[in-house]
Order: structure tokens, then C-alpha cells, then sequence
């Protein structure tokens, strides 16, 4: 059962910050994940409740969490919104298990930034936003938190 046609990005958005304790590490949010087990469904659903996200475009599989993923437009001052579906019988699977479909995941950008050595992080790996490592400790089921590292060849200006 979807939860599409009610969806609020920013609402859902604090709801994961919260839930995956993102705010501790202080960084930037840059994308969300709604999970589903049906891409096309989503697709449509999604579009009619965050216009501003379409169109969605295929994007690298996300690795870490087990799926593949359709990204939606970047909009300036707006977390990008990305469709998550199962490829393995992994991290995003048994979210979908125990939350059904819906928001699932954050990632948060580190740029530069030396990540706290308290919190545990898996082996980088890539995803829908780079090289990304998934914060340790949290429930198999989710929500899970990804954090971005800086892309290569960055130059700042």
C-alpha cells in the first residue's frame, strides 16, 4: 500500500532527520529515498505529489541499501527526492518488509568534513550521489543514513 498521494518531502524529511539521528552530524541533507517495490507506480504517484521532482531519471544502484534508483530533478534549496527499488535481499528489502513502501533513507553530504569517530560506518561504496558510507548501528529495517563523500576532482572555488 502506497502512501504516495499524501507525501510531503519536507515534512518526511525532518521525520527521517529525527528517526536516523542526522542532525548529529550537522552535515547538509541532499536526498531522500522512497522506497517501493513497484518503480512505475511510484513514478506516477510521486509525480502527482511533488511535481517539482519529475522528471525522474535512472541513477547509479544504491549499493549499500540493495536497489535501484530513479532520481528525481534537482531543485535549488530542495532535498532530491529518489525512488528506491529492491534488487537484493538486503538493507532496502527488509525496509520494505517492516515499513512498507514510503520514506526509507537519507543521505547527507560530508564534503570535506571528518566524520565523528564515535559513530561506525560501513566501506564506502557507490550510490545515487557518489562514493557514500552507510552509518552503522541502526535497525536492518531502517531509516538509514548515508553520508555523501566529496566527489572527485571538487574544485571549490
Amino acid at each position: 500500500m502506497s502512501r504516495a498521494g499524501s507525501f510531503d518531502l519536507d515534512e518526511a524529511t525532518a521525520g527521517l532527520a529525527a528517526a536516523t539521528a542526522a542532525e548529529r552530524l550537522g552535515l547538509p541533507v541532499i536526498g531522500l529515498a522512497w522506497a517501493t517495490v513497484d518503480t512505475d507506480r511510484a513514478v506516477a504517484e510521486l509525480t502527482l505529489a511533488v511535481p517539482d521532482a519529475v522528471p525522474f531519471e535512472p541513477g547509479v544502484p544504491e549499493a549499500l541499501l540493495g536497489g535501484s534508483s530513479l532520481l528525481g530533478r534537482a531543485t535549488a534549496g530542495r532535498v532530491r527526492l529518489v525512488i528506491l527499488e529492491p534488487s537484493t535481499e538486503c538493507r532496502l528489502a527488509a525496509t520494505l518488509a517492516r515499513h512498507d513502501e514510503g520514506p526509507a533513507a537519507l543521505w547527507v553530504r560530508a564534503g570535506r568534513r571528518a566524520l565523528p569517530v564515535d559513530l561506525g560506518f560501513s566501506d564506502p561504496a557507490d550510490g545515487p550521489f557518489g562514493r557514500e558510507r552507510l552509518v552503522l548501528g541502526a535497525p536492518i529495517g531502517g531509516p538509514h543514513l548515508l553520508v555523501v563523500e566529496e566527489p572527485a576532482g571538487t574544485i571549490d572555488g
